[in-house]
């Protein structure tokens, strides 16, 4: 392979890399302020339809997802609540729990999903790492590669 196309190809990774890297800082960034506010405050975004409503709402360091069958006036809304009205739980809810990963609750009966914003940071610094760890390597591997690399 031609040293400047392996240069080209290098450049572009390290371009991705530093892009999804830049990414996660912001995701966790963004949770961390999310989080915090949501002590405070219940932001609630409502999107209705003919057939449905669909409601987001960050409440007690939990984003909660939420799908109901019913007939409004089509559009988006926010509403801001007491966080201690909504709930951060299925049993909160009083329902249980279809299923429970890693503190991600979900019920088919109430159609919600509940994701602690921990498991969004956590997720967010590992993917950060991972391309950091793959920054590095390509960073070594790279100048080693460029070395060795056969000239045309």
């Amino acid at each position: 392979m031609p040293r400047c196309q392996f240069m080209m190809i290098a450049l572009v990774g390290l371009a991705v890399v530093c892009l999804t890297v830049s990414v996660c800082v912001m995701l966790v960034v963004a949770t961390s302020v999310a989080w915090g506010r949501s002590y405070r405050v219940a932001d609630c975004w409502i999107r209705t339809t003919a057939e449905r409503t669909d409601s987001a709402y960050l409440a007690r360091g939990a984003i909660v997802l939420n799908w109901m069958t019913s007939i409004g006036q089509p559009g988006w809304s926010h509403e801001r609540d007491d966080p201690r009205a909504l709930p951060k739980s299925m049993a909160e809810s009083g329902d249980l729990a279809r299923w429970n990963v890693f503190g991600i609750e979900y019920s088919s009966l109430s159609q919600m999903l509940i994701v602690p914003m921990w498991t969004v940071m956590g997720l967010s610094v590992i993917c950060g790492m991972l391309m950091v760890r793959t920054l590095r390597s390509l960073a070594r591997g790279g100048r080693n590669r460029m070395i060795s690399a056969p000239v045309s």
